[in-house]
């Protein structure tokens, strides 16, 4: 962008925005971390939309192909979502605790192109203020929740350092890719004394911290960027130096121990190695049978969980027991395409390709600012190597299109006017900051205002959790049974939410009734909800009513057809309402696939013994 008040505008907007987004949590809702986060990023999205309005004319051109492989990667997402989800609300604001729909990734995308389009030079400076208040942030709540000094008490059955992510995998995620960034500014020879001490300390205290979680993630994505880093500045201190060479050999074979060592082989595997890490491959695996299923539009939105248990097999029961499932394919790129098919996953690789050649071009073409460069390249290999492993969290998500779109920015000289163009620039430039600036505020409110609505259905669900009712008076608790039936039916699609609702309905004295209708209407409106189906069944099994319970557990079958723990629930159900010949070929094939060290295995086989 050739007008700098107006990119300087634009650039703040967008990294404000993807440092709300990792910050901003709201602990009055069901989901305190994705959902005020969703809108936190479509806010920042709307407004660099409305900011562009005013300033089209003054972007390069030369700009435009990294513009046009992220409108690509949006549009097919889109197209994608649209052909393979099956529920507008899960395509546009995605499902309970993930909400990584449309909405979101339309924003995502907008701040990529935003800074992307803003980006001038190669100092990153606004980029590494971002960067430095996103790690200092998260250090020092980090620290806090460390010394079990945290101010919110959290269920949580994790390791307690998950800072506002969530969940300490993501922590320490967020710890290593920008501390990266900080320890960088060390060899920034252009940068004040104060700024090359105090931020690597800021770097290695995130470091620290992020090994304290537990979690190899942060450690070993910090190692990686930081290595890209050194590499580069021993590049930049003598070219071609032996010691260049030298560090180029050790690094690469320290690499390949590192990866045999989290793949359990060699001798750092009992140090590296952790045992989610061979859940997850049983997670990849499922992913990369979604996509040969539906290669051209996926599974559709966030809806990697329910064909999860469709595509699990024998295989996976050699890792994970059948109660073992998971929403998410915990590889970002598996994910995208698992969900939204292969053309989407092949726009993603590209646009990843298509940075790491602009930051080639960078450091080849511009020497003096070769050190900054590599900080921001290194955050950005080290969010790579997580997101590789982890989960597309949008608090830790948003930074690898923020990183991205800065990086394509920055691999471009500023354009200079001749000297005629530059005054009647300047003139025009006093007129368009301002419009700029009042356009992206404008778009900032309109975009909170919109992604707030995905967010009402949340906050009604909580507010009928929070209705108090006497135990003594019927008409309390048939009120607060009629708003939990309420809250729940305007949440259309998401069973995990509607579960919740059936729950609280299920512990009301006297509302058994409305419990279980609640629980067949969300079984109806979703009969490819495994969960759903199992929902009703339990409810009916606990109240002795076995002949309701049978047509969802049969239901339930094809939708998770390699566990065999439903199939037993099943036939105890047809044996008790004397279907025994029936029952008796449910527990044959419980027998047929169910492993021999399984309890069930041995249950089924006494059933077969006690049946005949």
């Amino acid at each position: 962008m050739t007008d700098r008040k107006s990119a300087n505008v634009l650039l703040w907007f967008a990294l404000g925005a993807g440092v709300l987004t990792t910050s901003f949590i709201y602990t009055s809702s069901l989901d305190p971390f994705n959902l005020p986060k969703s809108v936190m990023i479509l806010g920042g999205g709307i407004a660099i939309l409305f900011g562009l309005l005013a300033s089209l004319k003054s972007v390069e051109k030369a700009r435009m192909v990294g513009v046009a492989l992220l409108l690509a990667f949006l549009t097919i997402y889109a197209i994608a979502g649209a052909l393979g989800t099956d529920n507008s609300r899960r395509l546009i604001f995605g499902a309970f605790s993930r909400a990584t729909g449309l909405m979101s990734y339309f924003g995502m995308v907008l701040l990529a192109i935003g800074v992307l389009i803003a980006t001038r030079g190669q100092k990153f400076v606004a980029l590494y203020i971002a960067l430095a208040a996103v790690a200092g942030f998260e250090v020092l709540y980090g620290f806090l929740q460390l010394i079990n000094a945290d101010p919110i008490k959290w269920s949580n059955p994790y390791n307690r350092i998950i800072g506002t992510l969530g969940n300490p995998n993501f922590m320490s995620a967020t710890l290593g890719f920008s501390g990266v960034a900080m320890v960088a500014l060390a060899f920034n020879a252009r940068m004040k004394l104060w700024v090359r001490i105090t931020a690597p300390v800021l770097g290695l205290c995130a470091f620290l911290l992020a090994v304290m979680t537990d979690s190899v993630q942060g450690p070993i994505a910090f190692a990686g960027g930081l290595a890209f880093v050194i590499g580069v500045a021993l590049w930049q201190w003598k070219q071609k130096s032996i010691f260049f060479y030298a560090y180029s050999g050790i690094a690469g074979a320290v690499l390949i121990v590192v990866i045999l060592g989290v793949a359990k082989i060699g001798p750092l595997a009992d140090k590296l190695y952790q045992y989610t890490l061979g859940v997850r491959t049983q997670y990849w695996r499922a992913a990369i049978k979604m996509m040969g299923n539906s290669p051209w539009y996926g599974v559709g939105v966030d809806s990697y969980g329910e064909n999860y248990r469709l595509v699990r097999d024998a295989e996976t029961f050699k890792v994970l027991s059948p109660i073992t499932v998971t929403n998410a394919a915990h590889s970002v790129p598996l994910q995208l395409g698992a969900t939204l098919g292969i053309p989407l996953l092949v726009v993603y690789v590209l646009l990843q390709l298509f940075v790491a050649y602009r930051i080639f071009v960078s450091i080849k073409n511009f020497p003096d600012h070769r050190i900054a460069i590599a900080g921001i390249a290194g955050s950005w290999i080290a969010f790579q190597a997580q997101s590789f492993i982890s989960i597309d969290q949008l608090g830790v998500g948003v930074w690898g299109w923020i990183l991205a779109g800065s990086l394509i920015g920055g691999s471009y000289a500023i354009a200079v006017p001749d000297p005629e163009k530059r005054v009647r620039k300047r003139e025009v430039a006093k007129s368009q900051v301002g419009m700029v600036a009042s356009l992206s505020a404008f778009g900032l409110v309109v975009g909170i205002a919109v992604g707030w609505q995905g967010y009402v259905p949340d906050l009604n669900i909580r507010n009928a959790f929070a209705i108090p009712f006497d135990q003594n008076n019927q008409q309390s608790v048939q009120y607060r049974a009629q708003a939990l039936t309420e809250a729940g039916k305007a949440m259309p699609g998401d069973s995990t939410y509607q579960a919740l609702v059936v729950s609280e309905l299920a512990k009301l004295p006297g509302a058994v009734d409305p419990a279980v209708s609640m629980a067949q209407y969300v079984a109806k409106t979703q009969p490819q909800s495994w969960d759903a189906q199992n929902m009703v069944a339990e409810i009916l099994e606990n109240l002795k009513r076995p002949t309701e319970a049978i047509p969802y557990r049969a239901a339930q079958i094809p939708l998770d057809p390699a566990n065999w723990m439903p199939m037993m629930a099943y036939a105890a159900d047809l044996e008790a309402v004397g279907k025994k010949s029936e029952a008796v070929q449910v527990y044959k094939t419980v027998v047929a696939i169910a492993p021999s060290t399984a309890p069930e295995y041995k249950s089924a086989n006494d059933a077969l013994a006690r049946l005949g």
